[in-house]
């Protein structure tokens, strides 16, 4: 199988690598910097894989795959949960497409390294590789499609209410999807949003639509990230998906975006907490909080404050109505979203749950 990473987009090999793809009726898992990679509605496609946003089907396919070619990917512990999915096993045969010599295969030991520009070596390996059966391809993607409804049923499982006035981060994620489609240029900050995002916002796969830093995991990047999507795409709206916690160190660039009147729909998501943090404590830490309870801030005075229009959605049927009217805006405005706390609500991110269903009680590796 195929794991695709940030490297196809920065080549601009999505054409050869679903050709490759298709070739061999190879499944593709992505990262999060990848994702986007193919049309994730693809019969091929199994989504995000790694330990954060995952579908848990991707990292079982790259867990049990007998060879993987990594494209354009660091395939760090978080790309691979942990060096899981794949293993580090001699019996799971790894090659890995990077344009630094250096890098191609670095954390995989006996891995084929593939030095060059991921579309022109993805081309080199179809012209090398025999087509699939008909055979093969159609239990291909009979085992694919049967693993994603098997996981779409149970993520349209009734989830426990969050409490009033708070909305649950997986919906509000189907809710903007409903809102702004899958060809909609997002960019969203670490924490909450990029696990949902990564899990449940289904990208059309039109090249680099979803931009998500999880490598660094800087919080606030969106905020201003944003105003470079809508600068560089004019007349095209961009979502961008942030936090309370964010907010706090990128607010001053909401002024900028109004001052422009730039098309960009800033979603905060609240729990009021630095809930990635306080998840960690929560695993690992039994429980001991530290710094991870900040004072609230109120996301839509300072949104009107700076000339954007804001607006609180507490219920689904608000956020709908919010979004609408988002997309019709000539600029930017702002909707504050709150949610619950990631012990309350875990994110699909698999070493916490892992630990939260019994498998493990070690710490995830970073």
């Amino acid at each position: 199988m195929i794991f695709a990473g940030g490297g196809v987009h920065a080549s601009g090999a999505w054409r050869e690598l679903l050709a490759f793809a298709e070739h061999g009726a190879l499944p593709v898992a992505t990262t999060i910097h990848g994702k986007g990679a193919v049309p994730e509605d693809h019969p091929l496609s199994l989504g995000v894989a790694g330990g954060n946003g995952c579908r848990g089907y991707a990292n079982d396919y790259l867990a049990g795959a007998d060879a993987v070619l990594i494209v354009g990917s660091r395939a760090n512990s978080t790309d691979t949960n942990g060096y899981t999915s794949p293993p580090r096993d001699p019996g799971v045969r790894v090659a890995q497409i990077d344009t630094d010599a250096s890098r191609a295969g670095r954390n995989f030991p006996g891995s084929v390294p593939l030095v060059g520009d991921a579309a022109t070596v993805l081309d080199q390996l179809r012209d090398r590789l025999p087509a699939a059966t008909a055979a093969a391809r159609a239990a291909r993607e009979a085992d694919i499609a049967a693993v994603r409804d098997a996981w779409a049923r149970t993520a349209a499982d009734e989830l426990p209410d969050p409490g009033e006035g708070r909305l649950q981060p997986r919906e509000v994620i189907r809710a903007l999807h409903r809102g702004f489609g899958p060809r909609a240029w997002v960019v969203a900050d670490p924490g909450t949003p990029t696990p949902n995002l990564s899990a449940y916002w289904e990208s059309a796969g039109e090249g680099w639509r979803v931009v998500i830093p999880r490598g660094h995991g800087p919080m606030g990047y969106a905020i201003p990230a944003a105003i470079g999507v809508a600068v560089a795409h004019p007349g095209e709206r961009v979502l961008c998906v942030t936090t309370e916690g964010s907010l706090a160190m990128g607010v001053g660039d909401w002024e900028t975006a109004a001052r422009l009147a730039l098309p960009i729909t800033y979603v905060v998501l609240d729990n009021t907490s630095m809930g990635w943090i306080k998840m960690l404590q929560h695993l690992f830490l039994e429980r001991r909080y530290f710094g991870v309870d900040p004072g609230p801030i109120d996301p839509v005075p300072l949104a009107t404050g700076m000339g954007l229009p804001g607006a609180r959605a507490t219920t689904l049927d608000q956020l709908d109505v919010l979004v609408k009217e988002s997309v019709g805006r000539q600029g930017p405005s702002v909707v504050h979203v709150p949610v619950p706390e990631h012990k309350d609500a875990p994110p699909p991110v698999a070493p916490w749950e892992a630990v939260l269903t019994g498998q493990s009680t070690g710490r995830p590796v970073y």
